[in-house]
């Protein structure tokens, strides 16, 4: 369970971690994002751990198949509004089977994250659980050097 923009930035770096250590054990890892209050505007929520194994597609697989498929990238900032992002991301995964959202800075990352418990919310109609994979980029922008976080959002 995290709480705060802290903590979520914090459990989603260390999961993106943890894939560096599982996957030469044939292992993959995501997580499955969840509201534990009814007020959904806290950020209060639950990253249940999902274990997979390395040939159902690691993220970085992921990307490029949605790269190579024209696929859409979400951006997300700190001031972004994550019920909206949220109910992109739904979209999205509903329309391709497959979601991007690209941060950069903890606010952002925690939006991204928040975002994808929305999206959960939003389809729960579907029967279908999904489950968000985070892997590292590097971005260059004006001769800069910048660190992002993807979560590649799909159906388990």
């Amino acid at each position: 369970m995290v709480a705060g923009n802290p903590s979520i930035s914090t459990a989603t770096k260390a999961i993106m971690q943890a894939r560096r250590y599982l996957r030469p054990e044939g292992r993959d890892i995501a997580f499955t994002p969840r509201f534990r209050s009814t007020d959904h505007s806290r950020a209060l929520l639950e990253l249940a751990i999902v274990l997979t194994p390395v040939d159902r597609g690691s993220a970085a697989d992921n990307l490029a198949l949605t790269d190579n498929a024209g696929g859409h990238e979400t951006r997300i900032a700190s001031t972004s509004r994550h019920v909206r992002a949220g109910s992109a991301t739904s979209h999205q995964l509903r329309s391709r089977g497959i979601a991007v959202l690209c941060s950069v800075g903890q606010e952002a990352l925690a939006n991204s994250v928040t975002a994808t418990a929305h999206a959960a919310c939003f389809l729960e109609d579907t029967g279908r659980q999904m489950i968000v994979q985070p892997c590292h980029v590097v971005l260059h922008r004006d001769g800069q050097e910048l660190h992002s976080i993807k979560l590649v959002v799909s159906h388990l």
